[in-house]
């Protein structure tokens, strides 16, 4: 009987014919071998599966499938968790990359760290050309990031390892959250488990035309809304000021649609948007 991998690397693919041979091809670098890659195309109209399919011929470490129409990517994510066969289950979305030690320190860690549900690390956000915008720096500790919980997401889905038995116990995606479905589980998984980033870098986000955050912004802070109320449902302690501070935000969404892109993304965003402002004024 074949034994299993340690680890399942889990890559949802849509229609990133551009960018998906790079992160297959990130994974083949990797430092750490004993893994699995599981790619699951959610209906690709472009060269998706053409490009898939060489790197199976030359890696049998890559398995494939594929659905016939679009089905959003909650449903996409937790197929794919349904296929994999190892111990610790890493996310890497087809348009990134993951850099040579990523699956090393991860796995290196969640092996001393049995208490740990979700690992994930800091990255380079890039243009699709390959060009560095700014680096994104994930709070550490596991009292830090349940701080941060409330007011931004504290891991991005193309940096996380998580540990697969979480899956047996607060179950899989919620599909009614199809954008911040990440955001969610999270909140769930700190129910039962602790959190930890690793201080390095270990791989890029691409920013491109298609990226959902870009794409879907006020949907996405609309859930993000919705699960912070329920998080308190869960026994998440969320202090005065924070709360204080969401409700304005809340409010400053409802009243100013457009500024939802610079509310979901990274705080250093905010500075770039007050400098615009103040040069409309000068």
């Amino acid at each position: 009987m074949e034994t299993a991998p340690l680890i399942s690397v889990l890559i949802p693919s849509y229609n990133t014919e551009r960018y998906v041979g790079e992160a297959i091809a990130s994974l083949l670098a990797q430092s750490f071998h004993d893994f699995e890659c599981i790619i699951l195309d959610d209906g690709s109209t472009d060269r998706s599966e053409e490009i898939i399919l060489h790197f199976m011929r030359w890696d049998t470490r890559i398995r494939y499938e594929r659905h016939r129409s679009n089905e959003w990517i909650a449903k996409t994510r937790n197929d794919l968790i349904g296929l994999a066969r190892g111990k610790y289950i890493a996310f890497l979305d087809s348009d990134d990359t993951a850099y040579p030690e990523r699956l090393l320190q991860q796995y290196t860690y969640m092996e001393a760290h049995t208490e740990c549900g979700v690992c994930g690390s800091n990255f380079h956000i890039v243009h699709q050309a390959w060009k560095k915008l700014y680096d994104i720096i994930n709070p550490e500790s596991d009292e830090a990031i349940r701080r941060s919980l409330a007011l931004k997401n504290p891991f991005w889905q193309n940096t996380v390892m998580i540990r697969k038995e979480c899956f047996s116990r607060v179950w899989l995606y919620d599909r009614a959250f199809d954008v911040a479905e990440d955001l969610e589980l999270w909140t769930r998984i700190g129910t039962c488990y602790q959190f930890h980033n690793i201080q390095e870098f270990l791989g890029t986000y691409r920013i491109h035309g298609e990226n959902s955050i870009k794409k879907r912004a006020i949907p996405m802070l609309r859930n993000t809304i919705k699960i912070h109320k329920k998080m308190k449902g869960l026994g998440y302690r969320i202090p005065w000021n924070i709360e204080l501070f969401i409700k304005i935000r809340n409010f400053s969404f409802f009243l100013f649609p457009f500024l939802a892109p610079y509310m979901i993304q990274p705080p250093r965003l905010w500075v770039v948007l007050i400098k615009k402002i103040f040069h409309l004024w000068k």
